[in-house]
C-alpha cells in the first residue's frame, strides 16, 4: 500500500491520458439512419475533439455546420485534464480528492456529450472509453485517498 500510495496518482494520470487518447480515435459519435428495404446504416463518424469543438464542412461555396460546438465535452475534458495533473502537484492534502472529484464529473461528462448534440447521434467505443478511463483515474485516486486518511 505505501508503494500505490506515492505512485497511484501516476497511474491516475496514466489513464487520465488514455482518456485524452480515446478522443481522437473514430467513432466517437456515428449518426445512424434507417433506409428503406436496407435497415439501419451508420453514415457519419466524428471523433471526440470533434464532437466537442464542432465541425463545419464546406461544399463549394457553402459552408455547412455540421455538429456544433459542445460545452459539455470542453468542460469535461478540462476536468479531465485538471483531475488528472491536480493530484502530482504539490498543493496539500486534499489535491488527490479534489483530483477524485473532478475526475468524477468528467467521466460522468463524456457519457452526456452525445445528449448534448441531440438525438440523432449515438456515442461511439472512444467516447464510452474515454469516459470509463476517467472514471478508473476516479477510482485510483480515491484509493489514494483512502490510503492516505487510513494512517
Amino acid at each position: 500500500m505505501k508503494m500505490f500510495k506515492q505512485f497511484g496518482s501516476f497511474l491516475a494520470l496514466l489513464f487520465g491520458i488514455a482518456a485524452v487518447a480515446m478522443l481522437f480515435i473514430e467513432p466517437a459519435l456515428s449518426q445512424t439512419v434507417n433506409l428503406p428495404f436496407i435497415g439501419e446504416r451508420t453514415i457519419t463518424g466524428y471523433t471526440g475533439f470533434e464532437a466537442i469543438f464542432g465541425v463545419k464542412e464546406q461544399v463549394g461555396d457553402f459552408t455547412f455546420e455540421t455538429l456544433k460546438f459542445s460545452t459539455v465535452g470542453l468542460v469535461a475534458l478540462i476536468l479531465l485534464v485538471a483531475g488528472s495533473v491536480l493530484p502530482l502537484l504539490p498543493l496539500g492534502k486534499f489535491r488527490n480528492m479534489l483530483g477524485a472529484i473532478l475526475l468524477l464529473v468528467a467521466g460522468v461528462l463524456f457519457f452526456m456529450i452525445p445528449q448534448s448534440h441531440g438525438n440523432k447521434l449515438n456515442p461511439g467505443t472512444s467516447l464510452i472509453l474515454a469516459g470509463v478511463f476517467s472514471l478508473v483515474a476516479f477510482l485510483i485516486n480515491s484509493i489514494v485517498v483512502a490510503v492516505q486518511l487510513k494512517k
